[in-house]
């Protein structure tokens, strides 16, 4: 495999969960980290999930902004270095049904139903936790590519519900999120949006993080987080990155424990038969 430096470009990944409307503003932070790293920085948006996954996990970007799922199995998987984290509460996974459903929570949803996913295990486990009584044999996952394609499948109730993170669901128009309803929310609590970078430019890591961090300290930066709809970054430690891991591993375990425990009721049940 060719080295990700031989074309010189830093190549910069972000992730398509965000308003249109705030497009220019990734832009201009593009232009702005170029002028105070001074590195070629460009910036690639994935217009899909499939699109996000491939870049994120096949093609190797330098630098990449990612929801806390992927910036996890980053990390995890191919040594991604944390850099900066989305500044502000944690963004929870969501549990959502169509307003005009008939589910009232998450209690009402059987086996056998179809839920909107994108393409994320971490996602799909946690949103699975969300279901006290189902197991992954219970649930048809569907794939979504958007956002904006989950919220119009589920109001037109082509499934039971979805499973989306709270910062995705708040870019949902104010009309589109009147027909929908949260049906559960998760409290793991320490998860946010991050920007991590590629171990082979390890030594680049003190510089993005400060530039990502100071970006509230200048007229410039302020404007850019304007325009991004964004409260501003925080440097991203290695034990917060392990953190977040963390509750996210809890939540996969839980689920395990649940289902052998299940398991187990189903051997005695028959053993006694």
């Amino acid at each position: 495999m060719s080295s990700i430096k031989e074309d010189g470009m830093i190549k910069f990944l972000v992730a398509a969960d965000f308003s249109p409307i705030s497009f220019g503003g990734w832009h201009l932070l593009n232009a702005h980290l170029q002028k105070v790293t001074d590195l070629p920085i460009h910036m690639v948006v994935a217009e899909s999930r499939s699109e996000q996954k491939d870049g994120l996990f096949h093609q190797k970007n330098p630098l990449v902004y990612a929801d806390p799922m992927d910036a996890v199995q980053l990390v995890q998987e191919q040594g991604y270095l944390p850099v900066a984290r989305l500044r502000g509460e944690s963004d929870e996974v969501l549990l959502v049904g169509a307003a005009e459903g008939a589910y009232q929570g998450a209690a009402d949803v059987k086996a056998a139903c179809k839920i909107l996913a994108a393409d994320s295990v971490h996602l799909r486990q946690a949103g699975l936790r969300l279901l006290p009584d189902l197991t992954q044999a219970d649930v048809e996952w569907v794939n979504v590519e958007t956002f904006q394609e989950t919220a119009r499948r589920l109001t037109n109730q082509e499934a039971d519900a979805a499973v989306l993170l709270n910062s995705t669901f708040a870019l949902l128009l104010p009309g589109t999120r009147n027909r929908l309803k949260i049906l559960a929310q998760s409290q793991m609590g320490g998860l946010h949006h991050a920007v991590l970078l590629h171990p082979d430019y390890a030594e680049k890591q003190p510089a993005f993080t400060e530039a990502f961090a100071k970006l509230d300290e200048s007229p410039e930066g302020k404007r850019i987080l304007m325009d991004l709809e964004l409260a501003g970054f925080d440097a991203l430690s290695a034990e917060e990155m392990t953190a977040m891991a963390g509750r996210l591993a809890t939540e996969q375990a839980a689920e395990e424990s649940a289902a052998e425990a299940e398991t187990e009721t189903e051997t005695e049940t028959e053993a006694e038969q």
